[in-house]
């Protein structure tokens, strides 16, 4: 993994918008970071904690964080792995997936223990802006990209048994890395965002493939992707909108009903 993404925060590189919600996973994260550091393993985490203090001190994150029963989570101590890179909350099934160095971890945010530990196989990451991704189907199977090269994981939800697609990348580019930022559509559709050019990509998994979305403008160092959703199916034209995260800016690229192009523009997607 690259040593960029192994010395920021995992607040800094969550892949979603600065909302209420959100702010309840960073802090999730932060605080889960601490405890692979080796800071603890009883997890506390509140809302209106101050994210930037983990990274002075993170042992202060755990002893001063108030006890939630549903934000709590008790973690065994790791010495492998250093931060959290992604996470994604599972509502339905109560579960939350950490991505980190060289393991995913799932864990019962109902009973507080680790479920699963699952260790990548011959995942490399580069030293790019944007670290990994990873999203969950509405199935709770999760997909781990790979930013190096287009690849992705596919861990099932029920036996967490691993697939691996390598995808063929359909592209008028002569090269693209892996991705960056992955999201599903309300459909089931999986979009893509490379990890350097900031180029869209439509993923199709029984293909094996990923053709790229003509774009306006492309969207660098755009390292979190999320589906806002679509116009209203009787509006003319059907709009299906995504947002791109970059640090604390954000683009918004609204696609054609095909697919196949997308306008962006500066708009916040607040």
């Amino acid at each position: 993994m690259d040593n960029r993404s192994a010395s920021i925060p995992a607040a800094v590189t969550l892949g979603s918008q600065p909302t209420r919600k959100s702010y309840r996973h960073c802090v999730i994260a932060v605080v889960l970071t601490s405890a692979i550091l080796g800071y603890g393993n009883e997890l506390y985490a509140r809302e209106d904690f101050h994210l930037t203090s983990t990274k002075d001190n993170p042992a202060d994150s755990v002893k001063n964080a108030r006890r939630t029963p549903h934000d709590a989570l008790l973690e065994k101590r790791h010495r492998g792995d250093r931060h959290a890179l992604r996470m994604r909350e599972d509502a339905a099934r109560h579960r939350l997936w950490v991505l980190t160095v060289e393991h995913v971890y799932v864990y019962d945010t109902r009973k507080l223990r680790l479920i699963r530990q699952i260790r990548l196989p011959n995942w490399s990451v580069a030293d790019f802006i944007c670290s990994p991704d990873m999203v969950l189907d509405q199935s709770g199977t999760a997909f781990v990209s790979n930013n190096v090269q287009s690849r992705l994981l596919q861990i099932g939800p029920a036996n967490f048994r691993k697939k691996e697609h390598e995808l063929r990348l359909i592209s008028a580019r002569q090269w693209e890395t892996g991705f960056g930022g992955l999201a599903f559509g309300s459909d089931g559709t999986l979009f893509a965002l490379s990890s350097l050019a900031g180029s869209l990509f439509k993923v199709d998994l029984a293909s094996r493939s990923a053709k790229e979305i003509a774009l306006t403008k492309p969207v660098p160092e755009g390292c979190a992707l999320t589906y806002l959703g679509q116009s209203h199916p009787r509006a003319q034209p059907r709009v299906v909108s995504l947002c791109v995260g970059l640090g604390n800016r954000s683009r918004r690229i609204d696609l054609s009903s095909d697919l196949a192009r997308g306008h962006v523009t500066n708009e916040s997607c607040d």
